[in-house]
């Protein structure tokens, strides 16, 4: 079918979804045709691939799971920002990415039951993100509106320890709208790179 203005949402390494109706396109990394499945008409903000026909998704605050066609909700959280980036960490852990409330990071288990571990908000550098993405060393990165990339390192007792990576500004430095500042500026967007190296760039340049 014609992609044109379909959204379209990274489910996890190697393939992307596209939605359409009642349908959805998977395309692979290294596969020449895309797969078509069928899919529930119902408006996300983010999903991500948990099995070969099984997927977790968001939208504000609430979670999904789709089996079979089928959408179920299955958790909703005390955080009131729109949830739109999920990625699992280790296999076992989901991190949810908020408009502007931080971080969640929750366990999922076969069932797709999902519980709370830990929220990352008052003490997150910047609480406005734009990308979210764990890398071959399962370690986080965050790409945010104010404090551009922050690497998150996980440390005993439930610490973490923040690594600013990108160029930081005030708000609303280079003139009066807030926007205009940290990885925000202009069109944000992730990229992936050889060797899974990522990226956040931003009218700003890239970090």
């Amino acid at each position: 079918f014609n992609v044109a203005g379909c959204p379209m949402y990274l489910i996890n390494e190697e393939e992307i979804i596209i939605l359409k109706g009642e349908k959805a396109m998977i395309f692979r990394s290294g596969r020449e045709k895309p797969a078509t499945i069928k899919w529930p008409k119902v408006f996300l903000g983010a999903i991500i691939r948990h099995g070969p026909d099984r997927f977790l998704a968001a939208y504000d605050n609430t979670f999904y799971s789709i089996v079979d066609e089928q959408y179920t909700e299955i958790f909703r959280t005390k955080n009131k920002s729109h949830s739109f980036r999920l990625a699992f960490h280790k296999k076992k852990n989901l991190w949810a990415a908020t408009w502007g409330n931080g971080l969640v990071k929750m366990s999922v288990n076969d069932s797709l039951r999902l519980e709370i571990i830990d929220t990352l908000s008052e003490r997150l550098p910047d609480n406005h993100i734009r990308g979210l993405y764990i890398d071959s060393e399962n370690e986080v990165w965050i790409g945010t509106r104010y404090k551009g990339v922050i690497r998150i390192i996980e440390k005993p007792n439930g610490q973490y320890e923040f690594q600013p990576r990108g160029r930081r500004e005030k708000r609303g430095e280079r003139g009066d709208h807030p926007a205009e500042s940290g990885v925000d500026a202009g069109v944000p967007g992730e990229f992936r790179g050889a060797h899974g190296a990522w990226g956040e760039g931003s009218g700003e340049g890239v970090a």
